[in-house]
């Protein structure tokens, strides 16, 4: 199955509960308009302001858990979604280098649920894959 648009999903907490509005057609827009359409999305759940509309459809949902300081969250896929990206907080801890000897780096933990009907395992890992490529070169999202 392959969508022709990009529409994805933000879980959003709010007084009345978690939603998920849906941005439209994202692929061909850069990362600054990304970024002012989830504020948008964002602010209307907040305010209660989002139609049955704006919840519909999508491809997949970005679920992030960083505030409540945790590392990994199993997130179950929205009905009619192939997937969805649980992200958890950003943690400082010590790996090795090339040499053994301990370096202290920042790490976020990335959880992909995928239905298998739509989206096989090792696309889901080239998936995520890319995204990591993107999180440590972030100037490949301004390209």
């Amino acid at each position: 199955m392959q969508f022709d648009t990009a529409d994805v999903g933000i879980a959003v907490t709010t007084d009345a509960g978690l939603f998920v509005p849906v941005m439209r057609d994202i692929a061909g827009k850069g990362l600054g308009s990304v970024a002012m359409a989830a504020r948008q999305i964002v602010t209307r759940a907040r305010e209660g302001t989002l139609s049955q509309p704006d919840m519909q459809g999508g491809a997949t949902t970005v679920s992030n858990a960083g505030m409540f300081d945790v590392t990994y969250m199993g997130s179950i896929i929205n009905p009619g979604q192939s997937s969805i990206l649980g992200v958890g907080s950003i943690r400082r801890v010590f790996r090795p280098d090339d040499d053994g000897q301990p370096v202290l780096c920042q790490e976020i933990g990335l959880m992909l649920s995928c239905d298998h009907r739509i989206f096989d395992g090792v696309a889901g890992l080239e998936f995520l894959n890319g995204i990591k490529g993107y999180l440590e070169t972030p100037f490949k999202l301004l390209a």
